[in-house]
């Protein structure tokens, strides 16, 4: 009989991907994004990524999860700059200036029943915004079984909601900002931020390599849709693609 593993044991994976995404958030045009990434897990307990942050499991049960979460938001480029994006900047932002990075710590809850997984994240932002963020996502998991492989799916709604720091920062635009672009000012307050629906799917090609496809559609909600910024430049709808290769270390 082979030996089964500790159910606590670190696991590290790497991965490359792409990722074709809004150039900010409200865009209406999409950039093309080569990122690499780095997982770490400690069983059920402890979860970090470079692209989805850092989570501690201080309950773990089968039906219920709930602990701290650290995930970051790289902030807004007035050039119009988007890391690691092989292309052309965007020129929507000039006159609005800079947003620095920030950190975003806070907490979560998951409850699962069979295949259904719903799960709220609230998190206070610290550095560029200082906007209160909440997220609520539920989706179906399953497997699609093969005499080769088996392919393991997700796919659920999910909405963003955020306070009138997050909305004013993203959206808002101040006299100053009014002056140098012409736009009218904009004072967002708190709300839905969107509301859509996301999916992925997990093909793995051999004991360690895998590929991963994530697909998500979005609605922006008033307080951000509203915005002269968004109206003039923009599109209420976004939508994301990310493919990447895993290598489970």
């Amino acid at each position: 009989m082979a030996q089964q593993k500790p159910k606590n044991q670190w696991t590290y994976s790497v991965g490359l991907g792409m990722a074709i995404i809004p150039s900010y958030l409200g865009d209406d045009e999409s950039r093309i994004l080569l990122f690499p990434n780095f997982t770490a897990t400690d069983g059920n307990k402890f979860f970090f990524s470079l692209l989805e942050g850092a989570s501690y499991h201080l309950i773990n049960t089968n039906t219920w999860r709930m602990g701290p979460v650290l995930k970051s938001d790289i902030g807004r480029f007035e050039d119009g700059s988007l890391p690691s994006s092989i292309t052309n900047k965007t020129d929507d932002l000039i006159g609005f200036g800079d947003i620095d990075a920030t950190i975003e710590p806070g907490v979560f809850i998951e409850y699962t029943k069979k295949s259904i997984a719903t799960k709220l994240e609230l998190r206070q932002g610290v550095g560029g915004h200082k906007g209160i963020i909440g997220e609520l996502k539920s989706e179906y998991r399953g497997t699609l079984k093969s005499k080769l492989k088996s392919i393991y799916y997700s796919i659920g709604p999910e909405l963003r909601f955020a306070g009138s720091n997050f909305n004013n920062t993203f959206f808002g635009i101040n006299q100053e900002q009014s002056s140098n672009t012409d736009l009218a000012v904009f004072e967002s307050e708190s709300g839905l931020l969107s509301y859509g629906i996301s999916g992925s799917i997990i093909f793995p090609i051999n004991e360690k390599l895998s590929a991963i496809t994530f697909l998500r559609y979005n609605r922006l909600g008033n307080v951000a849709s509203d915005s002269h910024l968004i109206r003039q430049y923009g599109s209420s709808t976004q939508k994301t693609l990310v493919f990447m290769i895993n290598y489970q270390l």
